[in-house]
């Protein structure tokens, strides 16, 4: 089990856009026995009622979508921008947990960070409580092509917007 140091959100040095949209992150959530984790490549970083946070967007049909429900907790891990991390990540953002154990066919180990699981292997991670949640709805589009490209099955996200209550960093 690796060991983190807390550290200011603010002195993250990550490049938001490119934290999400280039390298992506996993989401883990859960408790001491269950847990899953997902990458996740839709989303953000930002303040919402004066607090920092993070807004994740998670299918209906996602395994780690209830661990999020049940708990209202989870961690973001920023993950080691590598080539072979990358692979992994992809796997772990195709494949559900329902189906099968994601740690032992990527390697990744489980953590837990303040009673939040997370990832021995993430450079940084940032315990988040569910502070809002909605579902995207049709008719709230004003590009009704969004809609018809993004949701086919009609499986719309849930947006999630946790509060940053502690971020770590790897020591």
């Amino acid at each position: 089990m690796k060991e983190y140091r807390p550290i200011n959100v603010e002195d993250l040095p990550l490049n938001a856009w490119k934290a999400i949209n280039d390298n992506w992150f996993i989401v883990c959530a859960g408790g001491k026995k269950h847990h899953n984790f997902m990458t996740c490549s839709w989303g953000a970083f930002g303040t919402h009622w004066d607090k920092p946070t993070v807004t994740l967007m998670l299918r209906t049909q996602r395994y780690t979508r209830g661990f999020v429900e049940k708990r209202e907790k989870f961690s973001i891990n920023i993950m080691p921008d590598t080539p072979e991390m990358k692979e992994i990540m992809e796997y772990a953002g195709t494949v559900s947990g329902r189906d099968e154990d994601k740690a032992e066919k990527t390697g990744l180990s489980y953590n837990r960070v303040d009673k939040v699981p997370s990832l021995d292997q993430a450079r940084y991670v940032l315990n988040c409580e569910v502070i809002y949640r909605s579902q995207i709805e049709k008719g709230n589009f004003m590009d009704d092509d969004l809609c018809k490209e993004h949701y086919p099955d009609k499986d719309y996200h849930y947006i999630y917007i946790g509060e940053i209550k502690q971020a770590y960093e790897l020591v």
